[in-house]
C-alpha cells in the first residue's frame, strides 16, 4: 500500500486528444475522472473504461447516466423516499418565455 499521495505517479490524459486504448498501452493502474458534462460524467467514459478493464473513480455507468438526467434523478429519489426540494420541469421551447415570465412554467 502506498503511504502518501506523493508516492502516486500522476499523468494528465484527455480523451479528446488521445485514444482511450492508450490507457492500456501506457499501463495506467487507474483513472481519476475529472471531466464534466456529456462524455465525461454521463456514463460514456465509465463504460469505455469498464470495457477496457481500467479501474476508475466515481460512479459507475448507470449511476452516471441517471445522474445526468436531472428529472429522472429527482423522480427516483422521490420514489425511494429521499426528500428533495420542490422543482418544476420546463420544455426547452418554453424556456425563453419562462425567462420573461416565471409563471409561464408550471
Amino acid at each position: 500500500m502506498r503511504s502518501s499521495a506523493a508516492a502516486w505517479t500522476r499523468h494528465a490524459f484527455d480523451p479528446r486528444d488521445t485514444a482511450l486504448s492508450d490507457l492500456i498501452a501506457r499501463r495506467f493502474d487507474r483513472v481519476w475522472i475529472a471531466l464534466h458534462g456529456p462524455g465525461g460524467e454521463d456514463g460514456t467514459l465509465q463504460g469505455a473504461l469498464e470495457y477496457l478493464g481500467v479501474p476508475y473513480t466515481g460512479s459507475g455507468v448507470m449511476g452516471s447516466a441517471i445522474g445526468m438526467d436531472k428529472l429522472r434523478t429527482k423522480r427516483l429519489a422521490l420514489a425511494v423516499g429521499v426528500a428533495t426540494a420542490d422543482f418544476a420541469c420546463c420544455a426547452a421551447r418554453r424556456i425563453s418565455s419562462w425567462r420573461s415570465s416565471a409563471s409561464s412554467c408550471r
